[in-house]
């Protein structure tokens, strides 16, 4: 009885605040800004999660479609690669601490890049980021 009283009266107190040209419930001013800006992040969030999303797909397929053309080539004799070399070097571009290996410190230096260069004069960053997540997730 209490809950649905209490729900009544809410329903009551919404109704009577409603503006007359609106006739929805006037928001409290400071609410209004905070979503306006939480919710821009958010789709800015999403947008770019699903972008990177398919774009990650074209770029895992052109990936894997060259390595296995150049396995191709070296198991018929036509090319000799040095995979060690290749793994040298490539870990060698993107190690940050000069530890030979790709680590977390690495991962998170990398991942600050990333997130600074996306939020960059991005009214809010707030949502941004569970934006990104659903975007990578469900997009």
């Amino acid at each position: 009885q209490y809950l649905f009283d209490r729900t009544l009266s809410l329903s009551r107190s919404l109704i009577l605040n409603m503006s007359d040209e609106k006739k929805t419930p006037d928001l409290p001013a400071w609410i209004v800004p905070a979503l306006k800006q939480v919710s821009m992040g958010s789709i800015m969030g999403f947008c770019t999660g699903a972008f990177a999303k398919k774009l990650g797909e074209k770029v895992a397929y052109a990936v894997g479609g060259l390595f296995v053309l150049i396995q191709l080539a070296a198991y018929n004799g036509y090319l000799n690669v040095n995979w060690k070399k290749m793994e040298r070097d490539a870990i060698a571009a993107v190690d940050v601490d000069g530890d030979g290996k790709i680590t977390e410190v690495d991962i998170k230096h990398y991942w600050g890049r990333l997130v600074t260069f996306l939020t960059f004069q991005l009214p809010s960053a707030s949502g941004f980021l569970p934006g990104l997540y659903y975007g990578l997730k469900w997009a």
